[in-house]
């Protein structure tokens, strides 16, 4: 697209005005081309130049030729619009790409995102602005500190781009292997089959949990992750690394941890470290044909917990006081059955 250039103006004791004007945008070396030396305003100094930022130079003279007489006229300035900038931008890696987010003014129809890669390398690519992320992939052997930003395009054709945005840059350290656990549920995590997995540098919240050493292959479908006994949230669909939920395993829990309840009544202590996963097993069994129900109370917990004719498995984490009492009750329809308890 072009444009023309026209100025408007207001000084009644000159004759005329010598005009001259520079691109000034996304350049530190203005080129600039002398206008015509106009008498009236508003007037036109320029026809069909490309789409862009302008900077205006005027400078009045007056009847006897010179620009005041006697002395000089200052030259005065004038710019037209700049190309509206974008308002943010921020950038994470991803499965071996960066994703990156920005907020462009809606008037701009493209956005353009400039990488420099920790090698000297670079990537620069115009993106539809559509609110969407964009995604741009790495090399996968390359690691360190890559820098990214962006401009508005107002005009692709013309090169009529913002200034730059600010600079946001993104580590892509080496991968660090490591044994961890991985499951569904918090209950039985802790009974998975270690494997190894990677991270983009040291294993930290806010990271993502990878399959393989390219760090190209997210973790999905699990919750939740074990790295030294300690339990972390894990986002299934990214598997991005979440906050540790407090529970741990592989301490040791001691106490009255596994008997039969077959009196009315059965009582007891667990003791583990403060915040180990403790994993409850209630089963309730008897002949065919009656009901047999084994209720399991931890009163300062406000845990209560049933299993009727079968097996109920519930877990908590063990309080600050690193000790629980329970108690236990067994009943039946048919004063017959029992019941079990089993701790882990």
């Amino acid at each position: 697209m072009n444009i023309n250039l026209a100025v408007q103006f207001s000084h009644p004791s000159s004759v005329s005005n010598n005009t001259r004007y520079a691109r000034i945008d996304n350049t530190g070396n203005p080129i600039w081309v002398n206008g015509p030396n106009v008498v009236s305003s508003p007037a036109v100094i320029a026809n069909n130049v490309p789409n862009g930022q302008y900077r205006i130079g005027m400078i009045p003279l007056y009847p006897d030729g010179r620009s005041l007489a006697g002395r000089s006229c200052d030259e005065t300035f004038t710019d037209t619009p700049p190309c509206p900038p974008l308002s943010s931008i921020t950038a994470y890696l991803n499965s071996g790409n960066l994703v990156i987010s920005y907020l462009a003014p809606s008037s701009v129809p493209k956005v353009r995102i400039t990488v420099l890669f920790p090698n000297g390398g670079s990537s620069v690519a115009n993106y539809v602005n559509d609110g969407n992320n964009v995604t741009v992939p790495i090399p996968a052997s390359l690691y360190g500190d890559f820098s990214i930003q962006g401009q508005s395009v107002c005009d692709e054709a013309s090169g009529f781009y913002s200034a730059f945005s600010s600079s946001v840059t993104v580590t892509k350290a080496l991968p660090v292997g490591g044994t961890y656990t991985i499951g569904t549920s918090a209950a039985t995590v802790c009974t998975g089959s270690p494997q190894t997995l990677y991270t983009n540098g040291s294993f930290a919240v806010g990271s993502v949990l990878y399959t393989d050493s390219a760090l190209s292959i997210p973790v999905t479908g699990s919750n939740f992750v074990v790295v030294n006994n300690s339990i972390y949230n894990l986002d299934p669909t990214t598997g991005i690394i979440g906050v540790a939920t407090g529970a741990t395993c592989g301490a040791s829990i001691t106490g009255n941890t596994g008997l039969s309840v077959i009196m009315p009544n059965g009582s007891g202590n667990i003791f583990a470290p403060a915040g180990t996963l403790v994993n409850v097993s209630l089963n309730s069994t008897g002949p065919s044909g009656g009901t047999y129900t084994l209720q399991f109370f931890i009163p300062s917990m406000s845990i209560a917990e049933p299993a009727t004719n079968g097996t109920h498995n519930f877990s908590f984490l063990m309080p600050p006081a690193g000790f629980v009492a329970w108690n236990a009750n067994f009943s039946s329809t048919n004063s017959s059955g029992s019941g079990s308890i089993s701790v882990s």
